[in-house]
């Protein structure tokens, strides 16, 4: 969702909950899988600069990236640190004050998020599950850029495909805030493909051929999410109907 890249984690929560996964159990999984994506990002992102450093004339650039990472190297581990001392269990108690007071958030007790967080960090086989699933994912958008730089009628090493490709998602990330990433994904993709040889037209136009994908794929998820919160309303409304007598 286009909500400073974070509202379609909450949706995703929301949505394991309403059907049985229970309100603990769904936003204690969006948790961890939302780590593992992040760790499994800074990860990509390192191979992306080990390669420029590897292959790059200019190595200003490379070493400029590595320095952000360095920075923000501390800050997951806080992160996933903070998750194992009981930061959630802050957020548990919150999360159970709003639920008396929105009927949107009543979806079950949240009570036992930080300890079903630490359950999911000790099923060693599901992490390695989803780390595996999440890198995957990462190289497949290497492919995906590499197959739209050819059918634009450009030829691209798989080298400098991983690099733009991994810089850009980073710079991506860097702006969460900003809604969708609109002119930062553009950014990231202008910078790194100029850096092998693609004019700035030809960058702009493969982040906007990424966009359509976006599109193609978030648009749909949009509506039926609307559809199915619509019919909940809809069926809760019919159920609370006393028929006339």
């Amino acid at each position: 969702m286009p909500v400073a890249q974070v509202g379609g984690d909450i949706v995703g929560a929301r949505l394991l909950a309403l059907n049985g996964a229970g309100a603990a159990v769904a936003g204690a999984s969006t948790v961890v899988d939302k780590t593992i994506e992040v760790l499994t990002q800074f990860l990509f992102s390192l191979l992306g600069v080990g390669l420029i450093l590897l292959v790059s004339s200019d190595r200003t650039l490379g070493w400029a990236v590595a320095l952000a990472l360095l920075i923000f190297c501390p800050m997951l581990v806080g992160f996933i640190i903070a998750q194992r001392m009981g930061m959630f269990r802050l957020l548990e108690r919150l999360l159970l004050r709003l639920e008396a007071n929105s009927a949107w958030l009543r979806l079950g007790d949240v009570t036992g998020l930080h300890d079903t967080i630490l359950r999911l960090y000790r099923d060693r086989r599901g992490l390695m599950i989803g780390t595996f699933y999440h890198l995957v994912t990462w190289m497949l958008g290497i492919g995906e850029l590499w197959l739209a730089v050819h059918f634009m009628g450009y030829e691209m090493t798989l080298v400098a495909a991983t690099i733009i490709e991994s810089m850009s998602q980073a710079v991506r990330s860097a702006g969460f805030f900003v809604p969708a990433s609109l002119g930062v994904q553009e950014g990231g993709y202008l910078v790194f493909g100029m850096l092998f040889g693609l004019s700035p037209e030809v960058a702009l136009a493969l982040s906007l051929v990424r966009r359509v994908r976006q599109l193609l794929v978030g648009v749909p998820a949009l509506v039926a999410w609307q559809y199915y919160e619509g019919r909940r309303i809809v069926v809760a409304r019919q159920n609370s109907v006393t028929p006339d007598r």
